[in-house]
């Protein structure tokens, strides 16, 4: 069976790597742990939140494993060069791209409108200190 070789350098093949093994768990937990509870206090029942974040909490566990298999193959690509199935390969990244476009649509359109109408300013200050002290940055002012 041909192998397919990346296009990209190791450098970015290790870029990928790692925003879906540090940058995507911290998002994660920047939203279930500190945006969504807010929300869940701040939005009226009107607003229809609880079935969203459930769905979005939902997808952030169901999509790891396709995530941990493109991972795997692109930790293939860095360490033999190349993907041993490309077809399989393929079908997967398409996936998680699909998987991922969709689950950013569903933030962008609706839980960041929310956000945006029903969090108070101190929210907002409070939200970025937290999101930033989980990435080890102190904000002006913070000591």
């Amino acid at each position: 069976m041909p192998t397919w070789r990346p296009a990209l350098s190791t450098q970015e093949l290790e870029a990928i790597i790692d925003f879906y093994t540090v940058d995507r768990p911290l998002h994660v937990a920047d939203e279930e742990e500190l945006l969504f509870p807010l929300l869940r206090m701040r939005c009226k029942a009107a607003d229809n939140l609880p079935e969203i974040l459930a769905l979005l909490e939902a997808e952030h566990r169901s999509d790891q494993p396709l995530i941990d298999a493109v991972i795997d193959g692109l930790s293939s690509m860095i360490k033999r060069g190349a993907v041993a199935d490309p077809d399989l390969f393929a079908t997967r990244c398409r996936a998680m791209a699909d998987f991922q476009r969709r689950h950013l649509a569903w933030e962008n359109s609706v839980v960041m409108p929310l956000a945006k109408r029903r969090l108070t300013a101190s929210d907002l200050v409070d939200l970025g200190r937290a999101m930033a002290a989980r990435r080890g940055v102190t904000l002006d002012g913070d000591d």
